[in-house]
């Protein structure tokens, strides 16, 4: 039990770290990005802004929901706020996770908090990860179309590895707890027979 915990816990950890890094790739870290395109004389582009390499390295101010039409659909960069969303769900998950390691409440089951909690970065994650997978990729087609190179970055694969952890621990979380109701609703109490202990 104390070992799936810690699991658990890593798992939460890991996706964190991930969402936050993807949160701030470009323009805050310049190595993280979903995708570069040749166009600009290089362009990357993040979750909050985008940075253009040539002549020198500029980037936009941070914000959530940037500009950089035709290429990118607009409306779509401002959904990318789920990325911080997610992060902040996963680093929740882990909080409420901590008690569990104490020894007094060692061998209780996952709450049903701890599921929800766990089940909404699940979520989150994953629908920000199909948006900005979609985004990008529509983006990529037509910088080829104009004549330019264009290809996905690290943040694509950082932010599917966190979908996929936020998955297994949620799925962990919704067996742990849908197994303790049922090991609790199979436990009777004992039957009182009609007429014993009247006299």
């Amino acid at each position: 039990m104390l070992l799936l915990t810690l699991l658990a816990l890593l798992g939460n950890l890991s996706a964190f770290v991930l969402l936050i890094l993807v949160t701030f790739s470009v323009p805050v870290i310049d190595d993280f990005y979903f995708l570069r395109s040749s166009a600009l004389g290089g362009v990357r582009f993040g979750v909050l802004g985008y940075c253009v390499e040539s002549p020198r390295l500029q980037c936009t101010r941070l914000r959530i929901g940037y500009r950089f039409e035709p290429e990118l659909y607009y409306p779509l960069p401002r959904i990318l706020v789920l990325y911080p969303v997610a992060a902040g769900f996963a680093g929740l998950s882990a909080l409420v996770l901590v008690p569990s390691l104490l020894p007094r409440y060692r061998d209780q089951r996952p709450s049903i908090i701890y599921s929800i909690v766990t089940s909404a970065a699940f979520f989150s994650s994953a629908a920000a990860f199909a948006i900005a997978s979609w985004l990008f990729a529509r983006g990529m087609r037509d910088f080829h179309d104009e004549g330019f190179t264009a290809s996905v970055g690290p943040s694509v694969w950082m932010s599917l590895a966190a979908a996929v952890v936020t998955l297994v621990v949620a799925l962990h979380a919704c067996l742990g707890t849908c197994m303790s109701t049922r090991g609790r609703s199979t436990v009777r109490k004992p039957m009182r027979m009609p007429g014993v202990g009247m006299f």
